[in-house]
């Protein structure tokens, strides 16, 4: 995500921008995405809602 869509999500939100906000954000979020931890966790924690949802909708 670049530094100008956040920015415009900070904008859209009402948060009061700072440059320094704005990189610290990006940096934050290239981290994130680059963390093979990180995206294990986010991927298992979607796959159990979706077998949540699933099992709610009688899917097994």
């Amino acid at each position: 995500m670049n530094s100008s869509k956040i920015q415009s999500i900070l904008d859209k939100h009402n948060v009061t921008l700072s440059e320094d906000l704005v990189e610290a954000i990006a940096e934050i979020v290239k981290a994130a995405s680059t963390d093979r931890d990180f995206a294990e966790s986010v991927s298992k924690q979607i796959a159990s809602r979706q077998r949540q949802i699933n099992r709610a909708h009688g899917i097994r």
